[in-house]
């Protein structure tokens, strides 16, 4: 096959012939030259978060707060200071950071039978989707969620706890 000049490879990468009739190096050249990445000129801004400040904002028990959000996902701190109730998610994981205490996260194995793991400050634990589960703390404990925006805090149940709008602390 003939080789052909960088116009060549500019008129494919602009779409203007057939990409089955190249070879491998022009292949790379013209998707290289289709998908090359430049990134908007923009002033980037990060902002910190204090953890301990923001939960000090937080009075009420098992009400998430919405700290930050990546990728589709939400970072939410709770406080928790008794039990919460049984419920599972059905499409979404999530994953308990204990910041500050310690409790008890209550689930139940394929044959219902029920088991606990004590997740301690700087532990964390991922409940699956689909697995039924109940937090627990005998005392006030400081939690940081991390799960898809979907995620609602009482999964398959609706009660007095859900909370389908989530306020940002």
């Amino acid at each position: 096959m003939a080789r052909r000049s960088i116009s060549n490879v500019q008129s494919h990468a602009a779409g203007n012939h057939n990409f089955d009739s190249c070879d491998f190096r022009q292949r790379t050249l013209i998707l290289k030259k289709r998908f090359q990445y430049q990134p908007a000129p923009r002033k980037i801004v990060l902002h910190k978060i204090n953890v301990a400040e923001k939960f000090s904002k937080i009075s009420d028990y098992y009400k998430p707060h919405i700290a930050g959000e990546l990728n589709g996902q939400m970072v939410k701190l709770v406080k928790a200071n008794t039990e919460f109730v049984w419920h599972h998610h059905d499409r979404e994981d999530e994953m308990f950071l204990v910041v500050k205490g310690r409790f008890r996260m209550d689930f139940k194995d394929a044959d219902a039978r029920e088991h606990q793991e004590w997740i301690e400050t700087g532990e964390f634990i991922i409940v699956p989707r689909g697995v039924e589960h109940r937090p627990v703390a005998e005392e006030e404990c400081w939690i940081m969620l991390f799960e898809p925006a979907s995620t609602l805090n009482t999964g398959n149940v609706i009660n007095e706890r859900t909370q389908p709008h989530l306020e940002r602390v």
